[in-house]
Formats: C-alpha cells, sequence, structure tokens
C-alpha cells in the first residue's frame, strides 16, 4: 500500500498512530504529521565518571534527526535548565558543580516537534580532602535477636585530616537517626520480623562521607498455635478523617494485635496496637491522601502471627488505580441451590459446558497501563480483560438456527454460530476498567488464544473518538494514550484489524460492517470506597444504611435487590450500596423508594445470565424455548422477579428505578452490565445514571414520564439491540456514549402521541461510535435519530436539544424521521414533528446512506403530515460545514423520499416545511440601533432585495403565516403603529402583529402557536417590537427587540425566502424598501370561547355523567346548547375535549348551527383525546342553537363522554 493511500485510511478512522519508530499525530486542522523522533547521544563525559570539586567539566551530544533536523538541544542537571543550545556542536562547560552525584539529562528536539532525551550521572569529590573511615562496634553481622528486643547499633568514626560532624543511621535505607557526637549510636526495639539492612554514613567536615553496613534478623519467637487474622475489610465514608479497620481474631490467647501501614515504595509501620479479642480498631485524624495498605498481626508478648492478607485503601489523590481480576471467574464453581447444580458464572452454551463461560478473562486481549508523565519509570499496573459473548438460555446447540434473529439471543446482528449458514462464528465483546484522573499509556497484547489471532495491522486499527496517538511496538501490541478522566468516563472503541476481521472467512454471515471482537477501554475518574468487605461477603455499617460487597461472584440475594419502603415492603434500612471492581453480582435491581434517595454505585460487574430476560416471548409460533427452568433456579424469574411490590418488568429492563422521591436523586453509578436486552428503567422519581457502561448485548435506558420522573445522564456508554431511549421526557444526558447494534435508533422520537408533547430532553456533548449494523441497507426502526410516529395518532412531538455531538464511523444511518402511515382508519387529521436543535454537529465520515427526513399523508383520511422547525446550527460533515439542506447532497427530503420498504404504498408528501429550517448560528446580540423616522400609521408595502414582496403567507401549512419574500404582486401590507419607547409594531393583514420568535432562531411570524401555548393576542408585545433603521431612499432595515438582531431575508431556507431575526450587520438581505401605502382591512377582534358540556340546553340519548360531563352517548343520540353567537366574521376552530374509558375509535360528531350542518369529526384512536375541527359558516354570522350528533358505523354501546369544547373565532369590530 503507498503512502497515500495509508495516510488516506488513517485519516478516515481518525487515528493517532506511531510505527515503531515512527509517530503519526494528529492535529484536527492539519491531519496526520508523519515525523520520526531524532537521536541522541552522551559523547563526553561517562557515565559515573567521578570529577575534583571546581574541576571543568565538558558535556557534549551527538544529535541527528533521519527525516528533518535537529533544531535545539536543552542541557538539564538535577531537573534544572542550564542551557538551550540551538546549533551544533551541542556542548557546555560546567566547574562549579557542588560535592555529590548529579544526574545530567539532554534534550534533544527535531524541526517537527518530536524529541528524545539521554541521561548520565557524574560524582563530585573533594579530592583534597580524605574520606573518613567508619566500622560497627556491634552488634556483629548477620547477628539474630527476637521480636522487641532493643539492639544498640555502635560505630567508631575517624577523620585524620578533620573531623566527624556526623553519623546517620538507616534502617532498610529508611534515615532512623544522627548522631553528632561520639560515640555514635543508635538503639532500637521496634523492628519486625524477618531480615534488615543496617547501615551507618559518616559525614566530616569537608563534605566527604564513608558508609558501614550489616546485617541482622529477627525471629521474634512466632509460634505455630497464633494463627493469623484474616477478613480484612474497613470503613472510611466522607470526609475521610478516619479509617476503621475490621478481622476476624483467629487465636485463643494472643495478647493483642498489631496494625501495620505501609505506602507505596516503602516499609510497612506499626500505626496501632490493640488489646487482646479485638476484631476492629478506629483510626483517628486518619490521612486518607495517599493510597497505603494495612495488614494485622496477632501478638502474645514478644510473639507475634504471620501477617494477615494485605489490604488496600485508595487514597484521595491517587491518580490511576485498576482493580484485580473478579476472583473466581478463571474457574467458577459448581453450586447447588434447591435442587439445581449449576456454575457460579453460567456457560455459553448450557449443552456444551466445553464452549467455555459465556463471560470470561478475554481470550484476545491483555492491558496494561501507565501514567504518561512517570516516563516509563513505574512498573505497569495490569488492568483485567474481560470477556462476553451471546447467552443462551436453554439446551439447545450452539449453532441451532433458532438462536438467529429479532431479539434472540444471537440478535439481528447474528452474533452467534448457525448450522445452516455458513462464515457463522461466535462474536465477543471485550472490555477493561481503569481510574485514571491524568493521562495515561494503556499497552494492549494481542493473545493468540483468540479465534482471530494475527499480526497487528497498524493501517487497519480502528479507534473511537481518536486518542492522544498509538504507537506499535511489536507484531502483537501497540500502546494507546488516552486523556484522563476527572469527572465523567472516557469510553473509547479498539478495533483491531477491523477489515481484516470482518471480512474474514469465518464471520462472512455477518457481513464487513459489524465489527469483530471490539475492545473498550474505560478510563473512569478515580473513586474513593467508603468501605469494604472480604471476599465472598457483604458487610453492613451504620445499622445496615451502608453495604458494602466484597470481590468474588455474589450470587442473587432479595436482601440487596429490591430496595425502598413503598407499601412497607423491600430492605428500607439502605441508603447506599458500593460495589468495588471485583465483584461480579448476579442482579437486578428494583427501586421503590418513596421518602428518601439511594445510591447504589462502584466498578463493579452485574449480570442477567441467571434468569429468565425472554419471558414475553415464551409462546413463539416456531416453539422456542427462552429459559429452560432447570438451568438455574432463577431461570424463570424475571430479573426483577421476587421482589415484594410484585412489579414485572417491561421490554425486559432489568434495572427499575421506580422511587417517587423527589427532593434529591437516587443514584446508580459506575458499574458495568453484562446484559441482554434492555438496560435501566428510570420511572416516577428523580434519578441520576453515571459513568454507567452496557457492555453485553443489549441495554440502553427508558424513562416513563407518567409521574413526573427526572433523570440526568452523566459518562455512561449506552448500546442496545432496540431503541436507546426515547427522547420525549424530561432528562438531560452529558458527555454520554452510544451505539446501536444494529436493530433500533439510539434516541427515538417514539410511536404516537395524543395531544401536543413538548419534550424537554437535552443532549450534550455525546459521542456517538458507527453502528455494528448488519448491513448498509436500513428500515423503519434504524437511525441515531428515528421516528416511529404516525399519522392519525400523532398530534404534535415538539422540542429536543442535541448539542455538541461527534459521530464516528459511515456505518450510522443518522437521520431517520418520517412520519408513517400506517393507519386504516379514523378521520381529517394534521401530525406534527418540530421544534428540534443540533447544534455543532461533527459527523467524521458521511453515511453510507442519506439522511431521510420524510413525511407521508392518507388522502382518502385526510390525514397530512409536516416537519417543521429544524435547526442545524453549526452541522459539519466530513470538514464541511453544511448552509443549507441540499448542501453536499447528503438528505433526502419531500419528493425525493421513497417507501420504506419498497414494496410500501404509502404516499409521500411534502412536507417539510424548509423554510422553517435553518442552517445557520445565531450571532451574539448587538446594541440597540439608533431609531430612524419609521411611516406611524401608513399601510406600507414591503419589497425585499429579491424584488419578491414581503407579507404573511397563509398558505403555508402549519407554519403560523410567516413573513416571507416570495410574493411578485403586493396583495397586503403591514400597518405601522407606534409601540412606545422607539419601537415600532407592524400588524399583518389578518390583524395578528409580526413578533421574532426567540426559540426558533428569530423565525418572524404572525399568527400565535397556541398549540405551544401562546396567547392569542393581537396585542403588541416585545416579540413584536422593532427598532426601525433609516438606510435613505425608501430602504429600511428592523432590528428586534427580543433577538438583538437584524431581520434579513434568509436565502438557505427554501424557495419561500422566509424572514429571520438573525443578523448583526446590515446588508443586502437586511435591506427592505417601502414601495408604497395601501388601506388597510377593518381589523375584528378575536373570541376564544370555552362551553362545558353539562351546560347543555336539550338533548336525546346523552345525559350528565359524573356531574361534569355529558356521557350515555350511542349511535343517533344528541345534545345542544343555547350559545347565542352574533356577529360572527370567520369560520370556527373548534376542539372538543373527549374524557373517560369508553371513547371509541370511529365515533363521529356531526355539529349543526341552527339545523344546519356546519362540520363533523371522527375520533381517530381509542381512549381520552383531544379532537380539533374547523367549522364552516359560509354566510352564517349568528348562531343561536349549536348541536352535536353522534353516530359510529359499528358500535352500538357507548361511544363517548364529553367534558368541554372550545370555540374560537373573530367578529366584527364595533
Amino acid at each position: 500500500m503507498s503512502l497515500s493511500r495509508i495516510v488516506s485510511s488513517v485519516l478516515l478512522s481518525g487515528l493517532a498512530i506511531a510505527c515503531q519508530g515512527t509517530k503519526l499525530d494528529i492535529d484536527s486542522e492539519q491531519g496526520i504529521v508523519i515525523n520520526q523522533k531524532p537521536t541522541v547521544s552522551f559523547t563526553s563525559p561517562n557515565n559515573n565518571q567521578i570529577f575534583a570539586l571546581g574541576e571543568q567539566v565538558n558535556i557534549s551530544v551527538s544529535a541527528s534527526d533521519a527525516d528533518g533536523q535537529v533544531t535545539q538541544v536543552e542541557f538539564i542537571a538535577n531537573n534544572q535548565s542550564l542551557l538551550l543550545d540551538l546549533e551544533a556542536p551541542f556542548e557546555l562547560s560546567k566547574s562549579d558543580f557542588i560535592l555529590g552525584e548529579h544526574q545530567i539529562e539532554v534534550i534533544a528536539t527535531d524541526d517537527k516537534g518530536a524529541s528524545s532525551n539521554a541521561f548520565v550521572v557524574i560524582k563530585i569529590n573533594d579530592l583534597t580532602n580524605a574520606a573518613p573511615s567508619i566500622s560497627f562496634n556491634s552488634p556483629a553481622n548477620n547477628s539474630q535477636f527476637t521480636f522487641a528486643e532493643p539492639i544498640r547499633f555502635s560505630v567508631d568514626a575517624i577523620d585524620l585530616d578533620g573531623s566527624i560532624s556526623q553519623v546517620e543511621f538507616f534502617v532498610n535505607n529508611q534515615s532512623v537517626s544522627i548522631d553528632t557526637a561520639s560515640p555514635y549510636e543508635y538503639v532500637n526495639n521496634q523492628l519486625s520480623l524477618g531480615d534488615h539492612e543496617i547501615t551507618a554514613v559518616a559525614l566530616d567536615d569537608k563534605g566527604a562521607t564513608q558508609e558501614a553496613k550489616l546485617s541482622i534478623s529477627i525471629d521474634g519467637g512466632t509460634s505455630n498455635d497464633l494463627a493469623s487474622p484474616d477478613a480484612l475489610y474497613f470503613l472510611s465514608p466522607e470526609p475521610y478523617a478516619e479509617l476503621t479497620l475490621f478481622w476476624s481474631d483467629n487465636t485463643e490467647d494472643e495478647t493483642g494485635f498489631v496494625i501495620e501501614r505501609k505506602f507505596e515504595n516503602s516499609d510497612w509501620q506499626s500505626v496501632a496496637t490493640t488489646t487482646a479479642n479485638a476484631t476492629e480498631h478506629q483510626l483517628t485524624n486518619f490521612d486518607r491522601s495517599d493510597t497505603s495498605y494495612f495488614r494485622v498481626k496477632a501478638i502474645r508478648n514478644t510473639q507475634e502471627s504471620p501477617a494477615s492478607e494485605m489490604l488496600k485503601v485508595v487514597g484521595t489523590s491517587d491518580t490511576l488505580e485498576v482493580y484485580p481480576e473478579v476472583a473466581g471467574i478463571r474457574a467458577p464453581q459448581m453450586v447447588t441451590v434447591n435442587g439445581i447444580t449449576f456454575p457460579e458464572i453460567q456457560y455459553q452454551t448450557p449443552a456444551d459446558p466445553t464452549q467455555g463461560h459465556a463471560t470470561r478473562i478475554s481470550t484476545y486481549f491483555s492491558a496494561e497501563v501507565r501514567t504518561s508523565a512517570s516516563n516509563n519509570a513505574m512498573t505497569p499496573l495490569n488492568s483485567p480483560v474481560y470477556e462476553t459473548r451471546p447467552q443462551l438460555r436453554n439446551f439447545l446447540a450452539q449453532d441451532d438456527p433458532k438462536h438467529s434473529g429479532g431479539h434472540r439471543p444471537y440478535g439481528y446482528g447474528l452474533y452467534g454460530p448457525n448450522s445452516s449458514k455458513s462464515g457463522s462464528s461466535m462474536h465477543s465483546k471485550h472490555w477493561t476498567n481503569i481510574d485514571a484522573s491524568e493521562e495515561v499509556i494503556v499497552t494492549i497484547d494481542l493473545l493468540s488464544s483468540g479465534s482471530l489471532p494475527s499480526t497487528i495491522d497498524i493501517n487497519d486499527l480502528e479507534i473511537h473518538p481518536a486518542p492522544v496517538s498509538v504507537t506499535k511496538l511489536n507484531d502483537s501490541s501497540f500502546e494507546v494514550t488516552l486523556p484522563g478522566a476527572t469527572d465523567y468516563t472516557r469510553h473509547y472503541r479498539i478495533a483491531v484489524n477491523r477489515k481484516a476481521w470482518s471480512g474474514h472467512a469465518s464471520t462472512s454471515n455477518r457481513g464487513n460492517i459489524i465489527i469483530e471482537a471490539p475492545l473498550y477501554v474505560f478510563i473512569n475518574p478515580v473513586h474513593i470506597a467508603p468501605a469494604s468487605a472480604p471476599s465472598n461477603e457483604i458487610k453492613e455499617f451504620n445499622n445496615g444504611e451502608l453495604v458494602a460487597f466484597g470481590a468474588g461472584i455474589h450470587l442473587p440475594n432479595p436482601t440487596y435487590q429490591f430496595l425502598g419502603d413503598a407499601a412497607g415492603k423491600g430492605n428500607s434500612t439502605v441508603r447506599e450500596m458500593y460495589i468495588p471492581g471485583d465483584a461480579y453480582l448476579h442482579y437486578g435491581f428494583l427501586f421503590k423508594n418513596n421518602n428518601y434517595a439511594l445510591k447504589v454505585w462502584g466498578r463493579g460487574l452485574y449480570s442477567d445470565e441467571m434468569y429468565n430476560l425472554y419471558y414475553l416471548y415464551s409462546d413463539n409460533d416456531d416453539g422456542y424455548l427462552w429459559t429452560d427452568d432447570s438451568r438455574t433456579p432463577w431461570a424463570s424469574h424475571q430479573a426483577i422477579g421476587g421482589n415484594p411490590w410484585k412489579v414485572e418488568q417491561s421490554w425486559d429492563t432489568h434495572v427499575w428505578l421506580m422511587g417517587n422521591y423527589h427532593d434529591e436523586p437516587s443514584i446508580f453509578a459506575g458499574l458495568t452490565n453484562i446484559g441482554a436486552r434492555m438496560g435501566v428503567m428510570v420511572r416516577d422519581g428523580h434519578a441520576h445514571l453515571i459513568n454507567h457502561k452496557d457492555v453485553g448485548y443489549g441495554g440502553g435506558t427508558y424513562q416513563d414520564g407518567s409521574k413526573g420522573s427526572k433523570t440526568y445522564y452523566r459518562g455512561n456508554l449506552l448500546i442496545n439491540d432496540d431503541d436507546i431511549t426515547y427522547i420525549h421526557e424530561d432528562y438531560l444526558m452529558e458527555f454520554n456514549t452510544s451505539y446501536v447494534m444494529h436493530n433500533g435508533p439510539s434516541f427515538q422520537f417514539g410511536w404516537e402521541f395524543n395531544g401536543v408533547k413538548a419534550s424537554p430532553t437535552k443532549v450534550k456533548n455525546h459521542t456517538i461510535w458507527s453502528s455494528d449494523r448488519l448491513f448498509q441497507s436500513f428500515w423503519k426502526n434504524h437511525g441515531v435519530f428515528d421516528s416511529r410516529l404516525r399519522l392519525g395518532a400523532l398530534n404534535q412531538h415538539n422540542g429536543g436539544i442535541f448539542e455538541n455531538m461527534e459521530f464516528w464511523g459511515k456505518e450510522s444511518v443518522i437521520w431517520n424521521l418520517r412520519i408513517w402511515d400506517e393507519e386504516t382508519s379514523g378521520g381529517p387529521s394534521v401530525s406534527i414533528l418540530g421544534d428540534k436543535t443540533f447544534k455543532n454537529i461533527n459527523i467524521r465520515q458521511a453515511s453510507y446512506n442519506k439522511e431521510n427526513l420524510c413525511t407521508e399523508r392518507n388522502q382518502a383520511l385526510g390525514q397530512e403530515s409536516y416537519i417543521r422547525f429544524f435547526h442545524f446550527d453549526n452541522l459539519v460533515i466530513e470538514g464541511d460545514k453544511l448552509d443549507h439542506i441540499d448542501d453536499g447532497n447528503h438528505f433526502v427530503y419531500n419528493q425525493s423520499c421513497k417507501p420504506i420498504p419498497a414494496s410500501d404504498t404509502s404516499e409521500i408528501s411534502s412536507g417539510v416545511l424548509l423554510h422553517t429550517f435553518t442552517f445557520f448560528s445565531l450571532p451574539d446580540p448587538i446594541a440597540e440601533p439608533a431609531s430612524g423616522t419609521a411611516p406611524i400609521g401608513d399601510a406600507i408595502l414591503v419589497q425585499a432585495e429579491n424584488d419578491k414582496f414581503v407579507q404573511p403567507d397563509a398558505s403555508l401549512p402549519v407554519s403560523l403565516s410567516p413573513a416571507v419574500a416570495n410574493q411578485d404582486q403586493a396583495t397586503e401590507g403591514f400597518l405601522v403603529t407606534d409601540a412606545g419607547d422607539g419601537y415600532i409594531a407592524l400588524r399583518a393583514f389578518n390583524g395578528y402583529y409580526l413578533k421574532a420568535d426567540p426559540m426558533r432562531y428569530g423565525y418572524l411570524y404572525t399568527v400565535p402557536d397556541i398549540a405551544r401555548g401562546d396567547e392569542d393576542s393581537q396585542s403588541i408585545s416585545d416579540d413584536a417590537k422593532f427598532i426601525w433603521v433609516d438606510l435613505g431612499n425608501d430602504d429600511f432595515a428592523l432590528w428586534s427587540k427580543s433577538m438583538g438582531l437584524y431581520v434579513r431575508m434568509e436565502t438557505n431556507s427554501g424557495p419561500e425566502m422566509p424572514l429571520y431575526a438573525a443578523s448583526d450587520t446590515v446588508g443586502a438581505n437586511e435591506t427592505f424598501t417601502v414601495t408604497g401605502t395601501t388601506t388597510p382591512p377593518v381589523f375584528a377582534s378575536i373570541v376564544n370561547q370555552t362551553v362545558e358540556a353539562e351546560t347543555f340546553s336539550d338533548s336525546f340519548g346523552a345525559k350528565l355523567a359524573n356531574s361534569d360531563a355529558v356521557g350515555y352517548i350511542k349511535n343517533n343520540t344528541w345534545v345542544s346548547f343555547d350559545l347565542n353567537l352574533t356577529n360572527i366574521a370567520t369560520d370556527i376552530e373548534a376542539n372538543f375535549s373527549l374524557v373517560g374509558g369508553s371513547v371509541k375509535a370511529g365515533a363521529v360528531i356531526t355539529i349543526l348551527a341552527d339545523d344546519v350542518v356546519i362540520g363533523s369529526v371522527t375520533t381517530p384512536v381509542f381512549g381520552p383525546q383531544e379532537l380539533p375541527v374547523i367549522l364552516t359558516l359560509g354566510s352564517i354570522s349568528d348562531i343561536s342553537t349549536l348541536k352535536l350528533e353522534f353516530g359510529h358505523s359499528t358500535e352500538t354501546g357507548f361511544l363517548l363522554d364529553i367534558d368541554k369544547f372550545t370555540l374560537k373565532y373573530q367578529t366584527t369590530a364595533n
């Protein structure tokens, strides 16, 4: 492959790569810069060379660069810069080094910024001064002592040409005493059992030193019956000022216990001694800044037991931590519960244990991590890499075809073997959790045990999002440099040999898009555990309010699965549960906390494998047995089965937060979900989902806002085999990552709404990985943003803000938004999807497929649909910013849409209202300009720079009669009105004032948006106030008070040329001309009248229901109202509020004015609903009696109940 091809390939995946001496760094503006590091070495002095005090030390280096030139060499001594030499020869002479050792470092930097370094050590001695002599008098070398025995260390020290200044004593290289006068002695009775090295260093008056060493051992008389304490654990909650250690006492006649503590690279030190029979001890005034280790020994007089196991307590200033692997995961034990014997971790194929466990230590990858700042000085930490595969829940063969497709274990992505399909292999996923608050280097090794091992191809390595850099070390390993995490988890997906493995013969049934053996690297914020528990145990603290899990595998335990106080059931004591990274829980969780907040968190793993997660499908037509009850004691249960509230899960969700406590959030944080189907569901309450990861073959999250749920998401990895989440509930997402495995969208806009839905959803700083799709084509339920909203069933779906989102890979379908015609009955309706903002959207690679914005219609039923008010604010695709919808030919809309599937006969409509679409960013508001002389009282005709006249266009559907520059002839003008304080208002001939909408990027419109909640008023609001700016020659500009910007004709929002208040300067498109005046109409006043249904004056069959509604309505019944409406100047906009459970679809209401039919409307769906209709009056201007007649083509029972209806119309002015 040519270099250009290599660079192109790397650019597409966004990688920063370095290959064995060649470093490829990513620059977001310039792309990839290929550069080899310079080389540098010392020519003088030699390492460990000795110089006399005051002697000149000549330092010279050789530096070169294979693909450029060395631009500088920096000389550093003892971490202090001495010289920056900018040209060869690179050398330095220095004669003022003080006595002692000095480390000399040189750093060579080339013309592209790469650097290398080299080190030497020199020694400066006072050659005119003879070093002193020193020797031990006592004890003898290799002497043995018993524990706690006082030991006197005595030395002779002589200086022949001066005097001795001091003798310093060291124990195991740690300074313990300084003696400045003869006899030079040190006494110690606290040395621990074992061997110790003692060093004495004499210093003379001129700075020369000499040392003597000896070794001793402490045997202590350890007794065979003095058993070690064990089962250590701790409690140290915030603010971490205390730490309580707990242990098990395994000795009968000890006299006490010694507690020892050590830090990284230090020796054990005794910190406390307890009395006999103690099993806990509290350290007060505890400093938890640094990570430390504890152990406990039993003592009997001078004897002590072997030390207990070591207990690690992570410090608050720690910047890098990893957890040990889950104890027992390499060889899960067989256990028997309720007569069923099963493995602690389920076999991937229960019928064939030789296929291994579904979750295990990775057979593909191992990982080590170190900090970047350590410069290779630290020993890398092993970070366990886990692997999971689709888990079968019955005893069919691994390759049985019934496992594949749909929501089966192998899913839509065909993730497992199939005896009827060649190229069907077992898929796997791999992950590792690292806590790091600073930049780290992760070394990945490719293991030979994987089913697709091969030499690593650095040009076929895909990492999303882009790392800081990548370096190939050899054919089977590479390093990835990743930034640290402080407030949220960073997620990286690594695809090794992306194309080679996806195109391998053994994976051909899945095609070449699905990523084989993806590796997820999670960089988490360093977390501080409040407590711990011994392995395979669970400990309670503070009377059960705090619970900590120990390492190991934990079987289901209802006591800690079902938390809350609802109805007096469940575990109402727990407030916080901590699960460490080496714990594996077979748990589903259900919270029903109505009076307090809960927190469940840590780094642990939890799995649904013991349960039946597919119970909804147990009666499938092909007889597939979703779970065999003999597999585990819980195989017939839901993941939350057996809960005391008898709640049944929906969508196979196995974590439900259902408490209705709102004052504080309940928190579910940091855990890793090895689950199928759905993940975390929030209903009713206030919840935070933080740093949670889905790594199995399902996941995602749902919210149910029926009782006011409110959810905050941060730092989560959300994946799915269906929808990840709906976007119409009250939640905020920040710094999350998501991707679709194959089926379903990331953000589902919904299926149906009866009424108007104003979505408060906000998604910010979000990363989308490329979809793990089976093939390039897509269908109804695919897309990052997807809509299954249906004609008739949908009224309005408004709202949703998506900001600072980054998309990786071309496999994803991003926008698949359509309103679908799937109805066969119902009456006329208008369905609207609108008011979505997509801001700062960076699509790294354009999708295989065009982005779809489509609407369908059903003319036979009179059903229309529209997409309006979509704001694309800084939409960038492959580096190009889109200025309009056709820019780059990325979008399909209106008549370019096609039915999905192709056989669909639905009619595509032109319901994407481009004049409401924006592709610009709003500038900052500007200062209010000086007001000019406006033609107050004139009805002016206005022309834009395109020579078209500006006026409201009522013909544009569901657009609120916007101001557009699209008329060849002026049929209407604007009445210029004094709005006070230097402002003017422009009254359109429909009676409403022209307004700039701050919620829609300054869109200029006239008719109020009643569905949004606008007041139906013809008064002058702030949105309707403008500054008239004179430009001369009948030209003018308008500055909007509500926007702080000038009005312009927007040329990138379709052919209608709509007006937006969105400019901070005045140019051609902001310039308008008064071409004349006209006569304004006589403005009518608006009447909004609500009629309570129970106020009817007469009826047949229908009668009062529940004292505030009209019910008992059947076929051929009627009800009438004496209204006495007069001077009606327009048709009437009516809306009927239908209530109760008796509302039938297909019920017809015929409306008569004084026995003349003026309209009819049909209920489109069952259940309570709002039913709008236009009543056409023709020449009718007065109505005495309004009559409602009811009917249905098939129903003979009750049809509906009416609570009230509203009438909106205009009357002629007095």
